[in-house]
């Protein structure tokens, strides 16, 4: 059965079929799009999410030049094409420190893009954190505006609009911590035979 591989986790030896023959033994294999690692390293994973948003974000190239995009509608794209590619699923995955740096140093390249600010080799000024706050800034900016007109233009219809909501852009690592306690919150209100639940709660070990 060439199609079939066998993972190997904790595990001596790999099972046999009816006929006697062994699945093929692989060290990663892929599943639903997701690359599993026999060591349960992350790393395969993380580094092929990476390469396929890099190649995303290339193809959007003139997406990002266009000068008439508000930042808040280039942030819409981003979040909606790259970001989501990138951090699908990620939450549920245990993220070593210099990992989340990658996903950082990611993130700051793609809003540098969009703000069209320069890299600090260039000019030191445009740090992370000014990155992050000017981005913030601006799309608060922009939501004030569009909330204006959006009014003026109901009151001239004599009608009501609700505010659009700023929502500040975050740090991935802060996102994907947030989503982590959201799921925890899940399995924590699940039923007591949910298999994730015995799974996490096996022998009071949390």
């Amino acid at each position: 059965m060439p199609k079939t591989q066998f993972l190997s986790i904790n595990r001596a030896k790999a099972p046999k079929f009816i006929n006697g023959t062994k699945p093929q033994i692989c060290q990663q294999v892929k599943y639903l799009g997701v690359i599993l690692d026999a060591k349960g390293a992350a790393e395969p994973e993380l580094n092929a999410r990476i390469a396929q948003t890099m190649a995303t974000w290339k193809h959007l190239d003139k997406l990002w030049k266009f000068g008439k995009l508000r930042v808040k509608t280039r942030l819409k794209y981003w979040t909606a094409i790259c970001r989501s590619q990138l951090t699908h699923g990620l939450h549920t995955m245990a993220l070593k420190t210099g990992q989340l740096t990658k996903l950082k140093a990611l993130q700051m390249k793609g809003l540098r893009k969009i703000m069209h600010l320069q890299h600090p080799y260039i000019n030191r000024g445009n740090t992370n954190q000014r990155v992050l706050r000017d981005t913030n800034n601006i799309l608060r900016m922009e939501t004030t505006d569009l909330n204006r007109r959006r009014r003026a233009a109901a009151k001239a219809a004599g009608n009501k609009v609700p505010n659009i909501a700023h929502k500040p852009v975050v740090l991935i690592a802060t996102e994907l911590a947030n989503k982590r306690i959201k799921y925890f919150g899940h399995i924590v209100r699940a039923d007591p035979s949910d298999p994730l639940k015995l799974l996490t709660f096996r022998c009071r070990t949390l």
